[in-house]
């Protein structure tokens, strides 16, 4: 069984009124989506991450070089539903489930993640 993360993190973060992009703001000195992304890898199920960025927040690109986080690019920032698109044509279709999380979450955890998935298996669920 393959599932995949994808982590929406294209969004422009308007209403924080800063040049810097909402998920690259740091919390005790560590961007924002650092968290998110560190909580899936802390979840073994998980067999990709991909992230999806546009051209106003290309600067996470670097913190996940060498990492073995994909990355998939939103053309131009038309919604959530699009920025999901863009992740699911950066994923693939070699997949049985698909967890998607939105890049400004910090607070989630891996034991969350895990027992989502858990509950998502054990009801043979479409969607959770």
């Amino acid at each position: 069984m393959k599932i995949h993360a994808v982590v929406l993190a294209a969004g422009l973060g308007k209403r924080m009124k800063s040049t810097t992009p909402k998920v690259l703001h740091k919390i005790l000195g560590k961007p924002i989506i650092s968290y998110i992304t560190d909580a899936i890898r802390g979840v073994d199920a998980v067999d990709k991450t991909l992230v999806v960025v546009s051209t106003h927040t290309e600067a996470i690109v670097p913190l996940y070089e060498g990492s073995g986080v994909l990355m998939a690019y939103q053309r131009r920032p038309l919604g959530t539903a699009d920025a999901l698109i863009s992740g699911l044509t950066g994923v693939g279709d070699d997949l049985d489930h698909l967890l998607v999380l939105a890049g400004d979450v910090p607070l989630i955890r891996a034991e969350t993640l895990e027992a989502l998935i858990r509950q998502h298996l054990s009801h043979n669920n479409a969607l959770t």
